[in-house]
């Protein structure tokens, strides 16, 4: 059941949604259902006149406190903090599946540096110019990132949450890592990203 997001309208949207839903049905934990959605959008996405991927790196983020991570990746997230000192309820962005066109980019742990990504304050995430302008276009709050509550956010009424999308990947401000993963890329440089997956053309 494939599709292709050059023509994504609403009743693709509404197939993709219940053919992904139906996919990680049955999933023993968070992280194999993460690992069946970006292996179904890598696979499913494909150029109606070639049969060939669009997505060249489909990756899944969730966030969690510094404190609850396994100790591996509270190690991993400290050594991206550097010196400042990450404190428990510190968020963390952290990659729970990958699937891409290339080998080290089908296994979570052999990122370099997006296993465990430290939310350590609003100046940091904005000095991120992906990770800010994928929060922005999703229309959630930095500072609720940040800084996250157990009471109902505020100012989202209206909000979409819809999709973060750079027309033009290849010298972007938005995607820094143009060497490691735009120009490692062989699909054409576009960008997109939604909710809580990431479908890239162009990488990340």
């Amino acid at each position: 059941m494939s599709f292709s997001l050059q023509d994504f309208d609403l009743a693709e949207m509404l197939r993709c949604g219940r053919a992904v839903r139906n996919a990680a049905q049955g999933a023993g934990s968070m992280e194999a259902a993460a690992e069946t959605v970006v292996r179904y959008l890598f696979e499913e996405c494909v150029d109606p006149a070639t049969g060939d991927p669009e997505c060249a790196l489909v990756r899944f983020y969730t966030t969690h406190p510094h404190g609850g991570l396994p100790r591996e990746l509270q190690r991993f997230a400290q050594r991206i903090a550097g010196a400042e000192d990450l404190s428990p309820d510190t968020s963390c962005l952290v990659l729970l599946a990958t699937a891409g066109e290339r080998p080290e980019w089908n296994f979570r742990h052999a990122s370099a540096r997006h296993q465990a990504i430290p939310l350590t304050s609003v100046e940091m995430i904005e000095q991120a110019p992906m990770i800010a302008q994928l929060i922005l276009e999703l229309g959630a709050d930095i500072h609720a990132v940040v800084s996250p509550s157990t009471e109902p956010a505020e100012g989202v009424a209206g909000k979409s949450y819809n999709v973060f999308y750079v027309s033009e990947a290849l010298g972007s401000p938005f995607i820094p890592a143009q060497d490691d993963f735009v120009r490692r890329s062989a699909c054409a440089p576009w960008w997109g990203s939604g909710g809580s997956c990431s479908a890239e053309r162009s990488t990340r």
